[in-house]
């Protein structure tokens, strides 16, 4: 079976607290878009889990989600053969705030259980994502979502469709660790502005400009100081985007558009002209098959 494993942008992401076992607790509002890897897998009669990817520096054991996913689905639901075998062919970039991994995990979750005749929602599926990351059962749903606690309580919203979206990447890999333990805790954190739910929960036509004005993202006054993160911001800038954001702990930036042509236009120009990884890109719901 083959699926569309999609990344993610945080539409907004603020830490609410801390836990006594040294997570911290957020909200955030998660969105799906276009630019996926895609994920294979099949039943093997060698016992075991293989995992090969077109990355060649990435995990194929226990250190990569995908595996893990497999794993813990096995222990809990069986397998429909004595082994599994899954392909990645990855074009989400790594460590770029845009759930590749997690997403991979989850997309492993969907396929076995629909080759297992397992609800995709089902309480057991959901624990065991939420034990494989943080991020994960949020791509169990997909589209667009309220995450809170460590990430893991799923509230789903109308999914946003079709809206153009630029994304750029820098070329620095920032640790979620780093960032969490440099970040300063507000003392009076940011909840979801009632303004922006109510804009997201009706399925009238969105105001983009007001959608970006309401963006928010707590790491972005940390990240936005790193030397490669600032460069691109300020090429963007230049280029007249007056609105960017950061997905995740960074360092990738996007920044909502109103016209598919003038976003493709961007992109282009981003990687022609200055050589960056940059992607014309929509949002979308649900994950679908290859």
């Amino acid at each position: 079976m083959k699926l569309l494993s999609l990344a993610k942008l945080n539409l907004y992401l603020e830490i609410v607290g801390k836990e006594p076992d040294g997570y911290h607790q957020i909200e955030s509002i998660m969105q799906t878009i276009s630019l996926s890897d895609k994920v294979e897998v099949e039943p093997s009669d060698i016992p075991g889990i293989f995992v090969s990817s077109n990355i060649s520096s990435l995990p194929i054991d226990e250190r990569n989600l995908a595996y893990r996913a497999a794993k813990l689905f096995i222990e809990k639901f069986g397998w429909v053969s004595k082994g599994v075998r899954i392909i990645l062919e990855k074009n989400i970039p790594l460590a770029s705030g845009m759930g590749g991994g997690s997403s991979n995990a989850a997309t492993v979750l969907i396929a076995m259980a629909l080759m297992c005749g397992v609800d995709i929602l089902n309480s057991i599926l959901l624990e065991i994502a939420s034990r494989i990351g943080c991020d994960v059962p949020f791509f169990l749903y997909g589209g667009t979502a309220i995450a809170r606690g460590k990430g893991t309580e799923i509230t789903p919203l109308p999914p946003l469709k079709g809206i153009p979206v630029l994304v750029v990447v820098p070329d620095v890999e920032i640790s979620t660790h780093w960032a969490y333990k440099n970040i300063v805790l507000p003392l009076y954190p940011f909840k979801i502005p009632s303004i922006l739910l109510n804009m997201l929960s009706k399925n009238s036509k969105i105001d983009i400009q007001e959608l970006n004005r309401l963006l928010f993202n707590r790491f972005a006054s940390l990240v936005f100081k790193i030397p490669k993160v600032k460069e691109v911001k300020e090429i963007l800038e230049s280029l007249g985007i007056e609105s960017i954001s950061l997905s995740g702990s960074g360092p990738t930036l996007f920044s909502i558009q109103e016209d598919k042509e003038k976003c493709d236009l961007l992109a282009k120009v981003l990687r022609e002209k200055f050589n960056l990884r940059a992607f014309s890109v929509e949002f979308v719901g649900r994950l679908s098959g290859v």
